[in-house]
């Protein structure tokens, strides 16, 4: 018998030593797990922040060439009312001077009119305007 109990404790400690060994090799599994999902999130978290970083830089290239092209409108448009001020400016110009030669002319034709009009009795001057007229 007592080489039987020695037998049975025997199988007793082993049962207990696979117990602690079945459990120390779960939790190294267990720590081996987590650390693995905690790598395979961080993968991910910097596989996403990549993703959302190309996306932002994809959208801000887009928006920058968007804002050049509108510059580049706004430009053109910029130069064509600077022309079309020029011409405005260069044609007031022109009337201006057109101006200024009409009211001489207006001008030496009134003293024309009037030197004519001194020299002749009052029945011509009274008739002179209205034939000067055409």
């Amino acid at each position: 018998l007592g080489s039987g109990q020695h037998s049975g404790g025997r199988a007793a400690m082993t049962v207990l030593e696979f117990e602690a060994s079945a459990s120390a090799l779960f939790a190294d599994l267990q720590r081996a797990l987590t650390a693995q999902h905690e790598r395979l999130v961080c993968k991910r978290e910097a596989e996403l922040h990549q993703t959302l970083l190309s996306d932002h830089e994809r959208l801000a290239a887009r928006r920058e060439s968007e804002l050049q092209e509108s510059l580049e409108a706004l430009g053109d448009e910029n130069r064509a009312l600077k022309e079309r001020a020029s011409t405005s400016a260069a044609q007031n110009f022109a009337l201006q001077s057109s101006i200024a030669v009409l009211k001489e002319e207006n001008e030496k034709l009134a003293k024309r009119l009037q030197r004519a009009t001194a020299g002749s009795s009052p029945p011509l001057a009274a008739a002179a305007p209205a034939t000067a007229a055409p």
